[in-house]
């Protein structure tokens, strides 16, 4: 992750020309251990000449997944890449690899990722409150106000989950890195393209993940990201394979490696996304041919014609960029020796004898040197200078000078150094946190005396598996300081403390709504899993098209900064469906989703359709203040059509209108359930016209309701459960004149057996003390509990149903579902006999189409009772 460049990061080399000087003596490598170690882990010092390798990565949406493959070719080869231009997809693997990830963590990374699930920005169900799965899986569409001016999306999604991904991969190199990426591990730049200027936007400091994300802000599939006064895009919109940017970085050998796409056939193309890929293709052609022109070494990948959409067989383009890597790596060989001549690197010295310290003479190194001399063979500058940093490497020397003497005969090199021995002493400076002890612990397996790379770097690993098993992820080693007089060495420890937790982009939402989500306060350790949850439950709320947070270094703690982009508020929720019951309905929620910045939510619903007509004004909050209360108040008014039914025959309808109010308060259980207590007042009117009567009735009530589900998905989950139970208490009192009291319990799982295959159990209960009114009475019947029957067929006080269902997953989001219902409704306790149970059976082919789910089902029941179902769309 960091790369440790404490022994051979800079080094002073003076390359001269190998003309003969009389016997002069030439300075080829000069080194100070001291000066070095306190240049700091992380920093990355730039080759000074030679050769400069840039390698330059395209876009080409999944084609771009083939460059992986050259990346794994380079790691294994003799090849050192010096800098990384990207573009698009390019740029997002090359940016990870400069970041320190190896090319197989990158593969496991584009084998294991659903790139289908980031053109969908919907939280995960398991982040969401109870309260707000109650209203959020309802509606089909919602739209959006500016005042009175709808607001059109600029793109499918705004790439929250795409930036969430890309935000747990970088957070802590951007953090080691100062947010500069030319101290990566490889110097990096990232082409985006602002869309409000026109112009090519290089960016090569800030946060990593934001200009990852800006690369693959692909148009119509993802929003731009708005960074100061840029609107920021695809950056193969103008520079489809960035070899000039790599040119103007300081390199002098540029690979290009072009995985970007040929035009699409005509049967190819069968959506907006696909015309916006033809666009962008056709714009970049003449930009494209002329930047590989300018490349030393293009490397193009087979890949036929494969989609920039398609993500399967991630295998074969892989193994399709390793091939065509492998192919050039001879070229690229030829390309770096050309450079090195023309730099310097590759001119020879004549070296017949080397003279040592004692001490070196037994160094490999030396002795490789040496044999070398002995043979009469000459050495390249760049032979020296490796020679040198394997040396330093060693931890022996507490400096080295390597100097060249040729006359006309004879060439001599000259090593002179002073011998370091393993320290007597190790410290660390900054640990306040961790104590000595747990530290000394940690490091006592290791040789932590030693001075050379390899056993420092063994050191820094130790601390930080420590730090970030206790949860200090941005952990870091500044410098590393040898004292030759103390004989001595003292590690700097940077712990990552927040120091502060600052908010931006809340215009209107108040900060503490923000940071109620946000578990990490300052004076504690930076945590990437707690960050990472708080920004999920953020965005969660529902109240922002994007959350991102970034960490910047201030001194030895860390600045932690949520950064914010809010919805427009006002907007307007639309439903439809068509119910085996009800018929055709539809509603529309007009709504303020951030009642004075307080994350409180008014609106008023209007709900119309043949059989129930509803409206409702409310006002609700999921919590209150920092605490996990909820509450909700709700004005209504509902006309009903009620079937009723004898014997499964319809015998007409009654009338019913209610007008009330409800006030319900009570606790979020996580965002498992909640626990709550409801006051009801309502005033009822019932026509009945299948009696010739009409009643007025007042009711009162109290319930305490609870209610739980972990379903993982709605409205076809694959594993979880729910349970809903209450308990009514009506009074005649304060108007009320009913008294009752009615409890309730349902329960259904899905269990699954395989990944098509899942059993659905349920089982529901419910008794009364009394008879209760015929508006308040349990019921039965339809193909959502008991089969064969109309929907509500069965009315009474005490109620048992059970059910086994076993569904099956079918291709193109096709079900084929089968169960069992038993059960029956009852007026008394003495009408309960197992003889007079319903025994139920149908069956189910549905689809979880854009519209919702929409099923044809088929049921029978006892008595020759037998009815087909058809539904679509949501339940409201």
């Amino acid at each position: 992750m960091i790369r440790l460049r404490i022994l051979f990061g800079l080094l002073l080399l003076l390359l001269l020309h190998t003309s003969g000087l009389g016997g002069q003596a030439r300075t080829l490598v000069r080194f100070d251990l001291d000066s070095l170690l306190s240049r700091g882990f992380p920093e990355y010092q730039p080759k000074l000449g030679g050769a400069r390798v840039g390698l330059v990565m395209s876009g080409g949406g999944a084609r771009g997944l083939a460059q992986i493959g050259a990346l794994k070719v380079l790691e294994n080869s003799d090849i050192e890449v010096d800098l990384i231009a990207g573009t698009s997809m390019g740029g997002v693997v090359g940016g990870l690899w400069a970041a320190g990830f190896s090319a197989d963590s990158i593969e496991r990374l584009a084998r294991n990722v659903d790139w289908s699930s980031f053109f969908s920005d919907r939280p995960k169900r398991s982040n969401l409150f109870m309260t707000q799965r109650e209203e959020g899986e309802k509606h089909l569409l919602t739209l959006r106000f500016d005042g009175f001016k709808p607001t059109i999306p600029t793109a499918l999604t705004s790439g929250q989950k795409l930036t969430s991904l890309l935000n747990r991969l970088s957070i802590e190199t951007n953090y080691g890195c100062r947010h500069d990426f030319d101290r990566l591990r490889i110097p990096l730049r990232i082409c985006a393209v602002d869309i409000l200027t026109a112009k090519p936007v290089i960016i090569r400091k800030g946060n990593l993940a934001d200009a990852l994300r800006a690369t693959m802000s692909v148009p119509l599939a993802f929003t731009p990201l708005e960074i100061d006064s840029m609107m920021l895009m695809d950056g193969g919109l103008l520079m489809p394979i960035p070899v000039e940017v790599a040119r103007d970085a300081g390199a002098n050998v540029v690979i290009a490696i072009n995985t970007t796409s040929g035009l699409l056939e005509r049967d190819q193309i069968s959506d907006a996304i696909d015309i916006a890929n033809q666009t962008t293709t056709i714009m970049q052609l003449e930009t494209r041919n002329n930047e590989l022109s300018k490349a030393d070494v293009v490397v193009t990948p087979d890949l036929g014609g494969k989609l920039a959409t398609d993500f399967s067989g991630i295998d074969l383009m892989i193994a399709a960029g390793e091939a065509a890597m492998l192919e050039a790596l001879p070229q690229i060989r030829a390309k770096i020796d050309t450079e090195r001549y023309l730099c310097g690197d590759a001119a020879s010295v004549r070296v017949d004898s080397i003279s040592a310290p004692g001490f070196l003479r037994t160094n490999p190194t030396v002795i490789d040197l040496t044999k070398t001399a002995r043979q009469g063979k000459l050495l390249t500058i760049f032979q020296i200078r490796q020679a040198a940093l394997q040396i330093l490497n060693s931890g022996t020397v507490s400096h080295l000078e390597v100097r060249h003497v040729e006359s006309d005969s004879l060439g001599l090199l000259i090593l002179e150094s002073c011998p370091i021995s393993p320290a007597a002493r190790v410290g660390w400076v900054g640990n306040e946190t961790i104590s000595d002890g747990t530290i000394r612990s940690a490091i006592s397996s290791c040789d932590s005396t030693e001075n050379g790379a390899d056993a420092i770097q063994d050191v820094y690993d130790r601390f930080s598996v420590l730090y970030r098993s206790c949860g200090y992820d941005l952990m870091e080693i500044d410098s590393v300081t040898y004292n030759i007089l103390a004989d001595s060495t003292t590690y700097y420890i940077s712990e990552g403390l927040i120091s502060r937790v600052m908010i931006t982009g809340n215009d209107r939402t108040r900060g503490w709504v923000i940071k109620r989500n946000f578990t990490l306060d300052p004076g504690e350790p930076f945590n990437l899993e707690a960050a990472e949850k708080g920004m999920s439950n953020i965005y969660s709320t529902g109240l922002f098209e994007r959350v991102n947070f970034d960490v910047e270094r201030r001194e030895n703690e860390a600045l932690v900064r949520i950064e914010v982009k809010e919805k427009k508020f006002d907007h307007m929720r639309i439903g439809a469906h068509y119910h085996e019951h009800y018929h055709a309905e539809t509603f529309a929620d007009f709504a303020d989703a951030n009642v004075l910045g307080l994350s409180h939510e008014l609106f008023f619903r209007v709900q119309y359709g043949e059989k129930r007509k509803y409206y409702s004004l409310n006002l609700k909050a999921d919590r209150i203040f920092e605490t996990y209360l909820t509450y909700r108040i709700k004005l209504y008014h509902e006309r009903l059509k009620r079937d009723r039914y004898e014997d499964n025959v319809s015998l007409g309808f009654n009338r019913e209108r209610r007008t009330g109010a409800m006030v319900a308060f009570g606790q979020q259980i996580s965002k498992l359930g909640t626990v709550t207590i409801e006051a009801r007042a309502e005033r009822l009117r019932i026509d009945l016209p299948v009696f010739a009567g009409l009643i007025h009735r007042s009711l009162r009530s109290i319930t305490l309701r609870s209610k739980v589900d972990n379903l993982d998905k709605y409205p076809y989950p694959d594993a979880g459960v729910a349970a809903h139970f209450y308990l009514e208490l009506a009074y005649d009192a304060f108007g009320g004149e009913d008294r009752y009291k009615k409890a309730y319990f349902d329960w259904k799982a899905q269990i699954p057996l395989s990944d098509k295959l899942g059993l659905q159990p349920s089982f529901a209960i419910g008794a009364s003390d009394v008879a209760l009114p015929m508006f308040e009475k349990f019921s039965l019947g339809g193909n959502r509990n008991l089969y064969g029957y109309h929907n509500d067929a069965l009315e009474g006080d005490k109620l048992f149903r059970g059910s086994f269902g076993l569904r099956y997953a079918l291709p193109y989001g096709f079900y084929v579902t089968g169960r069992y219902d038993v059960g029956n409704i009852w007026s008394t306790l003495e009408e309960i006999r197992f003889d007079n149970l319903l025994h139920c059976s149908g069956v189910e082919l549905s689809y979880d189409s854009p519209l919702g789910p929409i099923s044809v089902s088929y049921g029978r029941a006892e008595r020759e009772h037998e009815r087909a179902y058809i539904d679509v769309g949501y339940d409201f």
